[in-house]
């Protein structure tokens, strides 16, 4: 299945989730289940941002690859399609960061990244279109290089 009818059944299955969600509401009745999830797959972070505290924060052990496979298809046997958001700290720190987007786009799931962008350069950014990268989030804070810089800490 190619992107865009990844796509449009992304936002066809939305739309009736949205839909259920409203009457689910305006009934009182059952919950509905979610069709974006959002994975904080690391805490390791290569910029000291004075909003975050993921620097500061002490290591932890993280998922490995195999098991965020599982969790991945765990979710779409139970949601059916839906959206994953994969951010951190900085997700371009782990090495399987493009193996997973694979993963996930080889399973139609449409798969996002949040990334402070420092460790993009051209051949990244082509192995992730290659791989089925959904879409990617840059942050950005301030028109001017000066704001951001002391923003971002670097």
């Amino acid at each position: 299945m190619g992107r865009y009818q990844r796509s449009l059944r992304w936002a066809f299955n939305q739309f009736l989730i949205r839909t259920s969600q409203d009457t689910v509401y305006h009934y009182e009745i059952g919950h509905c289940k979610p069709s974006r999830i959002i994975f904080c797959l690391t805490q390791r972070c290569n910029i000291l941002c004075r909003q975050c505290g993921f620097w500061r924060m002490p290591k932890r052990e993280e998922l490995t690859t195999e098991e965020w496979k599982k969790v991945l298809l765990d979710l779409k046997d139970w949601l059916g399609p839906y959206r994953v958001q994969i951010a951190g700290g900085e997700i371009f720190l782990r090495d399987d960061i493009v193996e997973l987007v694979h993963f996930a786009s080889d399973h139609d799931i449409l798969i996002g990244i949040v990334s402070n962008g420092t460790m993009i350069d051209q051949g990244m950014a082509d192995r992730l279109m290659a791989a089925g990268l959904s879409y990617l989030d840059i942050s950005i804070d301030g028109i001017h290089p000066e704001t951001h810089d002391y923003i971002r800490g670097v």
